[in-house]
């Protein structure tokens, strides 16, 4: 059974004052568990204060040093005499019995508390297994195995359960959780939109709009030139009109008017689609089959003859139907472009013949970014006074033919204004494509490098 000197861990021959230190230290380690949670602890604890008092009132006091080591077969100095054995218990001298087998049941229940207690590295405060901080500074004591969750006191390296260090598997659990982020981050990126809304509507109004325009420009011009020769026919006595040459000339000269306005047609047909091949018109082949069919339209439906017109004194409809279409494509495109007024850069033009009128044109287009509503209204109320006076034999047929030329520019702007508002969103659509694709290719970057680090720890 253990000794005095044995629980202090100090020799028999020890002064007085390494005695004194060696029951201090001891006292003050034991002292710490009197507050445990678990009572068998705290009882335990007083015990073996107990005894750390014993041995101090024994160890500390000579004449009951002395009869103690002489007890245990020393002499005095702490030297052993020959041939005695140390008894099962002592009495001291002042008739205080203390059983040797006490001394074994502190230095057992030590040892057990050590097992069942954290120490605090910084204030050296016992705390329970299990404790993630000190309950007297905060400080760390016990941490979770970042590989199998385990929890385990915070001064060992290596995990009781799965043996992993506790920094690599705090690093593999991190990059795992950085990867997990970056997948989830990868998958739910947006796909790429663009900022154009009713793009195909958009699409009619340009093919739609710049053939009208121009086929409509083109047909008025030839209206107002026949509108000059009926007025000067007019002036002509009716008797000199029914001479046989008279009617030979005006026959041939409204069959050549008609011939003109089916090369109109097609011409202005064969131009948009060479336009479309050369990349200088974005043409939506349904919109240009309306557009061929509406003008076949207003060719066979087109309104009477230059004969007619002279020798019955008609008006002509030419411009009646072409104006119905016009005033439907300005409200169109007013209604599809209306929010992208002002907002947009105009690009050069790319066919030669057009470039001379280009700051004439970009100046009108100034103007009718400025007032875009104002400036469709014109438009369609220019058509709207085409469809009254178009038809009119008298000279205010000539200022119908005037009308049609406006809403004729205001659509052909229209137009224009519309393809480059539907090119800039393709362009912008085009850059935000580009954009995510290449951020998606870090990404992936990303996550094969972080899958690569975890593969290889």
């Amino acid at each position: 059974m253990p000794t005095f000197y044995e629980i202090l861990e100090v020799a028999p021959s020890a002064d007085a004052q390494t005695i004194e230190s060696s029951i201090e230290a001891h006292y003050n380690q034991i002292r710490r568990l009197t507050t445990h949670y678990d009572a068998a602890v705290v009882n335990q604890a007083n015990q073996a204060l107990l005894v750390l008092e014993q041995a101090r009132a024994i160890l500390l006091n000579p004449s009951k040093r002395a009869d103690y080591d002489s007890s245990l077969g020393f002499a005095v100095g702490g030297l052993a005499i020959e041939g005695t054995t140390p008894p099962a218990q002592f009495t001291s001298t002042g008739g205080v019995q203390v059983p040797l087998s006490n001394f074994q049941q502190p230095v057992q229940a030590q040892a057990a508390l050590v097992a069942n207690v954290w120490v605090c590295r910084k204030c050296q405060r016992p705390n329970p297994a299990g404790t993630s901080f000190c309950q007297n500074c905060g400080e760390t004591v016990g941490r979770i195995c970042p590989n199998c969750q385990a929890t385990y006191e915070a001064k060992a390296n290596f995990c009781p359960r799965c043996g992993q260090n506790y920094d690599a598997a705090a690093q593999k659990s991190q990059l795992s959780a950085e990867l997990s982020k970056k997948k989830i981050e990868r998958y739910s990126q947006p796909a790429a939109s663009s900022n154009l809304n009713d793009a195909l509507f958009m699409e009619y109004v340009i093919t739609v709009g710049t053939g009208w325009a121009i086929y409509m420009a083109v047909t008025t011009i030839l209206f107002l030139f026949l509108t000059i020769f009926r007025l000067i026919f007019s002036v002509i006595p009716y008797q000199n009109l029914n001479e046989e040459w008279v009617r030979t000339v005006v026959s041939i000269f409204s069959g050549f008017v008609t011939f003109l306005r089916w090369v109109i047609f097609a011409g202005v047909a064969g131009g948009l689609f060479m336009m479309h091949r050369r990349n200088a018109f974005a043409l939506n082949k349904i919109a240009f089959a309306g557009y061929v069919f509406l003008s076949f339209l207003g060719i066979v439906f087109g309104g009477w003859s230059f004969y007619e017109q002279v020798y019955r004194n008609q008006g002509n409809t030419w411009l009646i139907f072409q104006s119905l279409i016009a005033g439907a494509a300005i409200a169109g495109g007013w209604f599809f472009t209306r929010s992208y007024a002002g907002a947009n850069q105009y690009p050069p033009f790319s066919i030669s013949f057009l470039k001379p009128v280009q700051p004439l044109m970009l100046q009108a287009i100034h103007y009718f970014d400025r007032y875009f509503m104002i400036a469709c209204g014109a438009g369609a109320g220019l058509a709207f006074l085409t469809l009254i006076f178009s038809a009119m034999s008298s000279v205010l047929s000539f200022f119908g033919g005037l009308f049609s030329l406006g809403a004729a520019m205001c659509l052909g702007i229209l137009a224009y204004r519309t393809s480059v508002v539907v090119e800039t969103a393709r362009m912008n659509m085009k850059n935000e494509q580009q954009a995510l694709q290449a951020r998606l290719t870090h990404m992936d970057a990303e996550i094969a490098n972080l899958e690569d680090q975890i593969q290889k720890m």
